[in-house]
């Protein structure tokens, strides 16, 4: 009965990215919900380090409680995932002037090894998360010692917050 638990994560990883890879760019409902899936990436396919991100900033009119993260991303030349983390930039992440104004760790689990030397890491975090209007978010990950393919998918889904 121990195995349910981490099948349980992944089914809800899995759903969450399978119904998000149908919408592009962020997705709102009304004042309640928001979901964003990272479609940019800063992978160059010779890098361990990736930062998936959002296409457009955080609304203006509302602050996001990100309550969800969750990112699946392979790996090649047995890189494993080591770091994952929940960022927010005043910016385009990694863009000229842009900064990262906090960030936050996520838990990474045991990749699993598919193939002879590449591996695949499932990050499903839930967390409580408060992100200002007109931010960026971003997550990023790092392996080592192999390459980080361009191929994963990220993104967030949480509560919109009207300012009082």
């Amino acid at each position: 009965m121990k195995s349910a638990v981490p099948i349980v994560a992944v089914a809800a990883t899995g759903a969450m990215l399978a119904a998000a890879v149908q919408a592009a760019g962020p997705a709102r409902l009304g004042n309640v919900y928001y979901e964003d899936i990272f479609t940019n990436n800063t992978c160059n396919g010779t890098t361990i380090e990736c930062r998936f991100y959002s296409s457009t900033p955080t609304p203006t009119d509302a602050f996001v409680r990100i309550k969800h993260a969750a990112c699946q991303v392979s790996t090649i030349n047995n890189g494993v995932v080591f770091r994952a983390k929940l960022q927010v930039w005043n910016g385009i992440p990694g863009s000229t002037g842009a900064t990262a104004l906090k960030e936050f760790p996520l838990g990474v689990p045991q990749p699993i090894l598919y193939g002879t030397s590449s591996y695949v890491s499932t990050i499903d975090n839930e967390t409580t998360f408060l992100v200002g209007a007109g931010r960026y978010i971003a997550l990023d990950v790092m392996s080592y010692p192999g390459n980080i393919e361009t191929s994963g998918l990220c993104g967030i889904t949480g509560d919109l917050i009207p300012p009082q």
